[in-house]
């Protein structure tokens, strides 16, 4: 019930995203401010509240923009969202306060780059990725057919209905209760600028890192032994390639932020201890 909640939590989400940027771009910022910080509350503690809560903003919002053909004041300079979750294993309340934006995300070409492409990254995972740890009813017929066609026309190891691999899906699982929870909560980082995105950056472009490269490797070993012909590596590498070579990357520009500040900081309590 768990899984089956947090996939339809989801979809609603950027079903309806969707629906918004491809009316109006313009109300995404609304949107982000009144529907996101409710669902991604629903999708850490489970709560039907907080998920009707997100659904009844998404169509305050879209009622709006019908009706008027303007979005409602987004309330950009005084945001703050106080999110009250209780905890699974513990009786506590965290309370997450989001300060104001520093900067427009359209100022930020490279987090907006981001959020473009992992917003397509998650969909993907959570659709066709994660479908073999779903039960056969909440598995559409879609993502079988395109997983039998990756094989057939790629060879693609991984989907090769005959070779069982406990490690593969052990990955494929890390890819659902990891990278899919924190790819959600970089997108709405992202979003408002907060201040912990890139150390969460890390955690997750390191992690896509580390499990895509025995992906490669697994690929290779393949081809070493007349599984697959060249032009089949050259392919499933340029399938599997990028989610190597962007973390790398990610990786780098989240520590290089994460050294600017520090010693931004160190620079100030120096200059502090001058005085």
């Amino acid at each position: 019930m768990l899984l089956l909640f947090m996939n339809l939590s989801f979809f609603f989400f950027f079903f309806s995203f969707s629906l918004i940027l491809s009316v109006q771009p313009c109300m995404c910022s609304c949107y982000l401010d009144y529907v996101t910080a409710p669902f991604f509350c629903s999708f850490l503690t489970c709560s039907r509240t907080y998920l009707l809560t997100s659904i009844s903003s998404a169509w305050l919002v879209i009622s709006a923009f019908a009706v008027s053909n303007t979005p409602p004041h987004p309330l950009q300079n005084h945001y703050a969202a106080f999110i009250q979750a209780r905890t699974f294993k513990f009786s506590r309340v965290i309370t997450i306060t989001v300060a104001a934006m520093a900067k427009p995300i359209s100022e930020r070409p490279l987090d907006f780059f981001y959020r473009s492409v992992f917003s397509l990254i998650l969909v993907i995972a959570i659709v066709a990725d994660c479908s073999p740890l779903y039960p056969e009813w909440l598995r559409p017929e879609f993502v079988n057919q395109m997983h039998q066609f990756q094989f057939e026309s790629f060879k693609d190891p991984f989907f090769n209905p005959n070779i069982h691999r406990p490690w593969f899906e052990s990955l494929v699982g890390l890819e659902l209760f990891i990278l899919v929870p924190l790819n959600g909560w970089l997108l709405w980082g992202w979003t408002v600028d907060h201040p912990l995105v890139p150390v969460n950056m890390i955690i997750f472009a390191y992690h896509m890192f580390v499990t895509t490269v025995p992906c490669l490797a697994e690929m290779y070993h393949e081809f070493s032994t007349g599984a697959l012909s060249v032009t089949e590596l050259c392919a499933l590498f340029g399938m599997y390639g990028p989610f190597v070579a962007l973390p790398l990357y990610m990786v780098f520009d989240a520590h290089q932020r994460i050294a600017q500040k520090l010693w931004a900081a160190e620079r100030s309590n120096a200059a502090a201890k001058a005085k």
